[in-house]
């Protein structure tokens, strides 16, 4: 299957990965390829999400000394290691009463609104730093609960998948970015962390339309 259209064929099945069962209706091989599909979905929007928050909080703190700079970016990636290794090592505890990944966009979108609403009050506002940490969580909840699929997906092309990874994380970042574009001041910072922000909703919003349709053809 090509991952030029994905969209239309990914379905998600993130209770049958919680529950560690097959789904009734669908043959654990084309199960296992819903849940792949999915996989890459969910983890090219991550990684898109991640990058272009970490180009924003550089150029928020753009006019801060050059040492300062990495400050926020370091603290999201930190939050991010962190959090995967408090979920890994405790055996995903987290999938056993939710959606991890509808979850974990859930709080990487608090997060950004946390952010958001800091930036435009003061840059060196303790809730910007808050929101920084909690959306770094929220990114590793969804890596940690889509990496025991990661070597399962021989047929849709390594490189293929981190060209398509590459290609929207750059989109995203300079999109979000040129919005900021002739704009002066913290209050309008927040233009390119809403764009981010409406991304990882859009993430949240078609897993969800894709997990409740997948239920309903089910059960017909």
């Amino acid at each position: 299957m090509s991952l030029l259209h994905p969209m239309d064929e990914f379905a998600p099945s993130y209770e049958n990965f919680a529950s560690g069962g097959t789904m009734s209706g669908l043959s654990p091989s084309k199960n296992n390829q819903r849940d792949v599909e999915m996989n890459i979905i969910s983890e090219i929007f991550m990684w898109s999400l991640l990058t272009a928050e970490g180009g924003l909080l550089i150029s928020l703190y753009a006019d801060k000394p050059l040492l300062t700079i990495p400050g926020m970016p370091l603290m999201l990636l930190a939050a991010f290691i962190f959090g995967n290794k408090f979920l890994s090592a405790r055996n995903c505890w987290l999938t056993t009463h939710f959606n991890p990944v509808l979850c974990g966009f859930s709080v990487c979108a608090a997060g950004m609104l946390l952010i958001m609403l800091s930036i435009t009050i003061s840059r060196g506002n303790p809730g910007v730093l808050s929101g920084v940490i909690i959306s770094g969580i929220g990114y590793s909840m969804i890596y940690t609960a889509n990496k025991q699929h990661h070597n399962k997906r021989e047929n849709y092309g390594y490189w293929r998948i981190r060209y398509l990874t590459i290609l929207f994380s750059i989109m995203l970042t300079a999109v979000a970015l040129l919005s900021q574009s002739g704009f002066q001041g913290a209050k309008d910072a927040a233009r390119g962390f809403a764009i981010v922000l409406d991304v990882s909703l859009l993430g949240l919003v078609y897993i969800k339309i894709r997990r409740d349709d997948c239920a309903i053809n089910l059960t017909k």
